[in-house]
């Protein structure tokens, strides 16, 4: 069945990208400039206008202090890099799990054994004949299953990476999964092209910070107007990580330094955040310069998808890709992740491919048969939505403890 589902999965996206002239390979619009221009003139852009320039007032009347600003006019170019409206985009996260790839040490034998000759009889001839056409067919079989197999088996590294996106926009939720991460974004875009997204509406992918999704991200999308936010879960835990080694004091003053330094994270002041880090090695509390220096790499590398988290929780947007992370979940490690589970690539993909069409709401279509499944219309009832991820996130629960918080935190 899953091999069903991957078949035509493929053909409907080879379909859909034939027929508004991209390559079917790249995913790419054969005529870029046509969706540069129609992507700039569709989807919506932040403009300075009466509305905005009063939210700029109050969030600095209310705020300038946590968000370190000087005037209004740089309330202005925060609320210009933040979206206005979450109707005015598609939120995509996308993440890779893994589990553990079989290993290919067992011989396949023959079930089929011939019967041992006393004389050349005719009865016996026609046995031994029989009995090794069956051989010849079986073998036929199990070389043609081993033949798909060898790439599953023969594949370098341990494991086997499944890539997963979780795609929501107004009250339509869908997942999608695919052979590696090109395939999948090819059905990203599929998707937007399907449901006239692509140049209507701000594409913000909420990521875990991997490098091979951010490339994939910007090789496939470079053309539209798409923004890449940093989950704040990895980007907090990626700093206590590095910092909290390094800390010279007691295990209860630590969770005080690390939540100082985070909580400049969260409303997006990364120079305050470097600031800090100096003052505390100054201190003799922070033992060693190394730990300093990779922050500021990371932030360096990063520092472009960090928004001011805080406003985006005021305004109700998004900061984490919890999203994916459940579908991990349901499409791959619930089942496929355990003490002595291993998997080859074909197994494991087709498995997430039929978790996949049961979140979607397609598994009735597939088993009965229907030929013209739509994999990238939403379809979606009150009975299925236990197998969708809200796209909500109250991240407050990650937000840094024992700070004086402002009316952001307690929202």
């Amino acid at each position: 069945m899953g091999d069903t589902i991957n078949e035509s999965t493929e053909a409907q996206v080879e379909s859909i990208l034939k027929t508004h002239d991209f390559d079917s390979k790249t995913a790419i619009p054969k005529d870029i400039e046509l969706w540069e221009k129609q992507c700039k003139e569709n989807s919506p852009q932040n403009k300075v206008t009466n509305d905005l320039e009063k939210e700029a007032k109050n969030i600095y009347k209310r705020s300038h202090k946590n968000y370190k600003l000087t005037d209004v006019s740089e309330a202005i170019s925060l609320l210009l890099n933040t979206e206005r409206d979450r109707s005015d985009c598609v939120y995509i996260s996308i993440d890779e799990v893994c589990v553990k790839k079989q290993k290919f040490k067992r011989k396949t034998k023959s079930t089929t054994t011939s019967p041992k000759v006393k004389n050349n009889t005719k009865k016996r001839a026609k046995t031994i004949k029989n009995n090794n056409a069956r051989r010849r067919k079986h073998n036929k079989v199990v070389a043609n299953y081993e033949r798909q197999l060898k790439g599953s088996y023969m594949t370098d590294g341990r494991f086997i990476y499944t890539p997963v996106a979780h795609v929501s926009w107004d009250d339509n939720k869908i997942i999608l999964t695919g052979k590696g991460l090109t395939a999948l974004m090819k059905q990203v875009v599929a998707l937007l092209l399907k449901n006239q997204l692509l140049t209507t509406r701000k594409l913000v992918f909420l990521v875990d910070g991997a490098r091979n999704i951010k490339s994939i991200i910007e090789s496939s999308c470079f053309y539209t107007n798409y923004t890449i936010i940093l989950d704040w879960y990895h980007a907090s835990n990626t700093i206590k990580t590095i910092l909290n080694p390094a800390l010279r004091c007691a295990d209860n003053d630590k969770d005080k330094y690390l939540n100082q330094i985070v909580s400049k994270l969260w409303f997006g002041d990364l120079e305050g955040l470097v600031t800090d880090l100096h003052s505390l090695y100054n201190q003799k509390i922070i033992s060693n310069k190394s730990s300093i220096t990779k922050i500021e790499g990371y932030l360096n590398r990063k520092g472009e998808f960090l928004p001011n988290y805080a406003l985006r929780k005021e305004k109700g947007l998004p900061n984490s890709s919890n999203a994916v992370e459940q579908a991990n979940n349901i499409l791959a490690s619930n089942r496929q992740k355990g003490n002595g589970t291993s998997w080859v690539a074909m197994g494991s993909h087709s498995l997430s491919l039929i978790q996949a069409a049961i979140c979607n709401n397609k598994l009735d279509d597939v088993i009965n048969n229907k030929s013209d499944v739509q994999w990238f219309i939403p379809t979606t009832n009150k009975s299925d939505e236990k197998w969708f991820i809200a796209n909500e996130c109250d991240i407050s629960c990650f937000a840094p403890n024992k700070i004086k918080t402002t009316s952001i935190y307690n929202c």
